[in-house]
């Protein structure tokens, strides 16, 4: 209890496992386990202020708060984004371990917040950083997919076709997603027939929806989009 090394890494795991349970679509276990993180990651901060890492953390968890009606069903929290990215900006323009982190979280916020093109910075920077990063990618086809330049979103999206396989082969999650928002690109550019392929594929694995979370989702989308580009 006296180890503010402790204190900040015990922390940080306790917001990836509430990030992780948000995933599995356990939006209650996962609000508890993030709502007992920010104690530690305080303690840390007042044992050593130099620990900036910690500041992500306590961004996050302001962030979250500050948008939970979008994950929790309408129960809101008390949050401020502004204090988000006061404490979150920093570590992301700064040198810190979890740098690489704060960069993909701030886009994260950037885009949901309708700042596409800020958001597509951040995520340049760290590709210039780490060439053909796979979350960075994703994250800069969401944002240019939310500014409407489907070309670009499409283009970013062949890109994580091929690298997202390479790394895991069976990944349905992350390629079915992927499919969808393509997909939706080549629909909105009127590209029918390209667009209805990459549907039909994650249609095609409606079989596996009990053990891929997220795939009922997908599935459920491509057949809304495969109806609105029917011929």
């Amino acid at each position: 209890p006296e180890d503010e090394q402790a204190h900040l890494y015990y922390g940080m795991t306790q917001l990836n496992r509430a990030s992780f349970l948000g995933w599995q679509q356990r939006s209650l276990p996962a609000l508890k386990v993030m709502l007992e993180v920010a104690p530690h990651l305080n303690a840390a901060l007042a044992r050593d202020s130099s620990l900036t890492d910690a500041r992500l953390g306590l961004g996050m968890i302001e962030y979250f708060k500050a948008s939970s009606d979008r994950y929790t069903m309408g129960l809101r929290l008390l949050g401020s984004r502004k204090k988000a990215y006061a404490a979150i900006r920093p570590v992301a323009d700064g040198y810190g371990l979890l740098k690489p982190a704060a960069e993909v979280m701030i886009a994260y916020m950037l885009k949901e917040d309708g700042d596409c093109e800020a958001a597509i910075g951040y995520c340049r920077r760290l590709l210039a950083a780490y060439p053909g990063n796979r979350s960075a990618l994703r994250m800069m086809r969401d944002a240019m997919f939310d500014a409407s330049r489907y070309a670009a979103a499409a283009q970013v999206g062949v890109e994580l076709d091929s690298a997202i396989p390479k790394a895991f082969p069976d990944d349905k999650y992350c390629i079915a997603e992927n499919w969808v928002v393509c997909g939706k690109a080549y629909a909105l550019m009127g590209k029918k027939a390209e667009a209805r392929e990459r549907f039909n594929r994650v249609v095609a694995w409606e079989q596996h929806q009990a053990d891929v979370p997220w795939l009922p989702h997908y599935v459920r989308e491509a057949k809304q989009w495969l109806k609105k580009t029917g011929e």
